[in-house]
């Protein structure tokens, strides 16, 4: 006969923004954290708890520290577990892309819930680590190593920041790097949690670990990283030029150079300075001339100064380059539709369906130019494919949303035609 469980061992990572007071010292139920990133104050605590089941409820009977718990294993143990928990995350790496992971079942959701769970491990066992072999540089960059990868990046921020405290005569290289995670830091802000005034706050604090960096050492990544963030704050397109002329002559090859150029057309393009952004999109080609997107950038140069002929040459190449960019037929197609040029846009569009069939976004945007059309039942045949290939995407189910509301009027327009051309019979 079997005996219904009663009791269940629970362990726990987790991570709060928490200011500290005299109080959390003597809260039993908080565990000491085993890291803090003191920009945020976000404190990460490792745990378990025993449960015990009473009346059909499962009660927390008792806690343990695992972090505390941890202090008590040696160096090597400590190695040893991280280096078998590394492993684990190197099986998942090799065994799982991304393109499977997007894809919801069992056996994926729960590969994913035991890598995070090797990653939380790894990182509370690094951190214990870390106290007895302070020293140790190669431990905080593979620490930082592991949370990047899967975007924890705050956390990685906590071991960037010891290496700055600890190894000052590689500051320099180091601040780079903090800088680069708190673009992305700021980026997720922006982009997941719509939270501007903390985007803005990373940014800040990026363009500060930069500049501290360039007082040691001149780094073409460093101006260009500061131009970038300057050209994302349209008041400081002067500073970002400087610093893009600075990163010119620090130009360590053709890549280097054409990336500082594209950044100066964009700055040119700002000022409506169209014929300056065209010479700096045309040295971009000349350096990079098998990069699609330096003949993108030269097609919207070539546009603006309505050279229409060059900029359809531009954005065909740039679809040659890469004829799986789903981006540069749109923009080829919407250049067509300006210039009242549907059927040459259709014809795109359906050319970029054979080299893309499984494309819901080109099944989407095949779908509006119809509906521009006035051709409703075609816009809705490949509107209901794109819906088949992916009912997820969000383009996918706003566009449904936009045709819907559209298909009524269209309707009557495409009536109105019709008993014209009876009439003129």
């Amino acid at each position: 006969m079997d005996h219904p469980t009663t009791h269940k061992e629970i362990e726990a990572g987790w991570s709060i923004e928490l200011d500290e007071t005299p109080l959390s010292e003597t809260l039993p139920e908080l565990p000491k954290p085993t890291a803090i990133y003191p920009e945020t104050q976000r404190h990460w605590f490792w745990s378990s708890y025993t449960l015990v089941q009473e009346n059909g409820h499962w009660c927390i009977q008792s806690m343990t520290d695992e972090g505390i718990r941890a202090q008590s294993l040696s160096i090597d143990e400590l190695q040893k577990k991280i280096q078998e928990l590394d492993r684990k995350l190197a099986a998942f790496k090799n065994k799982y892309t991304s393109e499977m992971l997007k894809v919801k079942n069992e056996e994926t959701e729960q590969a994913f819930l035991e890598v995070i769970r090797s990653l939380m491990q790894a990182s509370y066992h690094t951190d214990i680590l870390l106290q007895k072999l302070p020293l140790d540089r190669s431990l905080y960059e593979e620490a930082a190593g592991r949370m990047i990868t899967f975007t924890q990046y705050e956390r990685a921020l906590v071991y960037l920041n010891q290496m700055v405290e600890r190894f000052p005569q590689q500051e320099e290289a180091t601040l780079r790097g903090i800088a680069h995670i708190l673009r992305l830091l700021s980026e997720e802000y922006l982009d997941e949690y719509e939270d501007e005034e903390r985007a803005e706050h990373f940014d800040q604090l990026a363009v500060e670990a930069l500049e501290k960096s360039l007082l040691g050492e001149p780094s073409f990544d460093a101006h260009i990283s500061l131009a970038e963030i300057f050209i994302k704050n349209d008041e400081r397109l002067d500073e970002a030029e400087v610093h893009l002329l600075k990163a010119k002559a620090l130009a360590a090859d053709a890549a280097d150079e054409a990336h500082a150029e594209m950044h100066l057309g964009q700055i040119a393009t700002a000022h409506e300075e169209y014929q300056e952004a065209l010479n700096h999109y045309q040295r971009g080609v000349e350096l990079q001339p098998t990069v699609a997107d330096s003949w993108s950038d030269l097609a919207e140069a070539h546009e603006m100064l309505e050279q229409l002929e060059e900029a359809e040459a531009s954005y065909k190449r740039a679809i040659t380059l890469e004829p799986d960019n789903t981006n540069y037929y749109y923009t080829l197609s919407q250049f067509y539709i300006e210039h009242d040029q549907t059927s040459k846009a259709i014809s795109l569009l359906e050319t970029g369906l054979i080299a893309n069939p499984d494309s819901s976004a080109l099944h989407v945007y095949l779908s509006a130019v119809y509906m521009e059309n006035g051709d409703v039942n075609e816009s809705d045949i490949f509107l209901r494919r794109a819906e088949r290939i992916d009912p997820e995407s969000e383009l996918v189910r706003r566009y449904r949303k936009m045709f819907d509301e559209a298909k009524p009027k269209q309707a009557q327009i495409a009536g109105t035609r019709s008993k014209e051309r009876k009439k003129r019979r």
